[in-house]
């Protein structure tokens, strides 16, 4: 029987500040269980898996090419994730509920304020903590 994975999407559009959100949600994560995060294409861009709260979570950042964010549900679900923490464009035209069934959703819609981007980021980041 496939485990049930509780997953928290980041929902933004291009450049609103989900991998920003998510590197401020590995920081907090990485105070109590350091792990180094495999980069992809840019400085920023990662995933990484840790024990947090005695749960393994996970983190992708990659959230802006719909299939790379299926394969990281399948991979994570095989690792036996409790949690998976991803970013998901809202270009994307497929519901996230369709991507895969027999996981929890949490979505989270990413806050964008230009002139306060840090705060918001940082109760984005917060709001997802919590969520774990």
């Amino acid at each position: 029987m496939r485990k049930t994975v509780k997953i928290i999407f980041l929902l933004g559009e291009n450049n609103s500040g989900k991998t920003t959100t998510l590197n401020l949600v590995y920081n907090t994560i990485a105070n109590n269980s350091p792990r180094i995060p495999i980069q992809y294409g840019s400085k920023t861009d990662f995933e990484s898996m840790f024990i947090y709260n005695n749960q393994h979570v996970a983190i992708y950042s990659l959230g802006d090419i719909q299939y790379k964010v299926i394969d990281a549900i399948d991979k994570y679900t095989k690792l036996h994730t409790d949690v998976l923490i991803i970013a998901y464009n809202l270009k994307f035209k497929k519901p996230l509920s369709k991507l895969r069934q027999n996981n929890t959703f949490i979505q989270i819609n990413k806050t964008f304020d230009r002139n306060n981007q840090f705060q918001v980021n940082q109760n984005d980041c917060n709001n997802i903590i919590a969520n774990i």
